[in-house]
């Protein structure tokens, strides 16, 4: 979730809480609280939403990662080792096997491994003479099938938390003016009462205070007094 969107959420269920605290009894602030509700409850629920988007994408990242080393380290080498050695007597088999960068993309590997897999298929009675493993290719198949599918899911959950991300600032932009709707009432309804609308006013305010003061002189010379000038040094 984005600071400031969160920054807002957290002010609005100090408002929410604030308004628990000291009830209306008009029926135009009930109704502005109401919807404050609603929308606290709608942000919630896409908060969860965007995390479990996010944590699928990761996970989805992870599962990645391991099959691609499993493939690369545990059956590819033996894969690409054989079909080099078929190509030698080959011509049509030479240059088919060879191992991508560590460094190329997902993509570029699924599609270099899946070329692999169909060639050695074809040519598959050649490659087990020459001491290629009876179930590598069955293994290999599997691997792929794992890897496109740990593709899907992070599509599927980065999608999820992207959705929900924007759902997300639209709310809190609709739970501000929300807020200021409650704030016209209750500065009206707290005019008498300075206690309460200062408490109020603090409840209401996004994110940490920031401490300000008279500005400091610099070079040695005076601050002068507002709408002054300083006098020479």
């Amino acid at each position: 979730m984005r600071r400031d969107v969160r920054r807002k959420l957290d002010m609005a269920v100090r408002v929410r809480d604030f308004s628990r605290s000291h009830p209306s009894t008009a029926a135009s602030q009930t109704a502005v609280l109401a919807r404050l509700e609603e929308l606290l409850n709608r942000a919630e629920a896409l908060a969860i939403q965007e995390r479990a988007g996010r944590l699928e994408e990761l996970a989805a990242a992870n599962r990645r990662r391991t099959l691609r080393r499993s493939a690369q380290f545990e059956l590819l080498r033996h894969l690409v080792r054989v079909g080099q050695l078929a190509g030698r007597d080959n011509p049509g088999l030479a240059g088919k096997f060879h191992l991508r960068s560590p460094d190329s993309t997902h993509t570029s590997f699924l599609i270099s491994t899946k070329q692999m897999l169909a060639v050695a298929e074809a040519n598959k009675e050649l490659l087990l003479s020459l001491g290629l493993s009876d179930t590598l290719l069955d293994d290999l198949g599997q691997a792929v099938s794992q890897f496109e599918e740990a593709q899907v899911s992070g599509r599927t959950g980065r999608l999820e938390h992207v959705r929900a991300r924007t759902d997300l600032k639209t709310v809190a932009e609709e739970v501000g003016r929300t807020v200021e709707q409650l704030n016209g009432l209750n500065r009206y309804r707290f005019r008498k009462d300075p206690d309460l609308l200062a408490a109020w006013e603090a409840v209401r305010v996004i994110g940490p205070r920031v401490r300000t003061g008279p500005e400091k002189p610099t070079g040695g010379g005076v601050t002068p007094p507002a709408g002054g000038i300083a006098s020479a040094a």
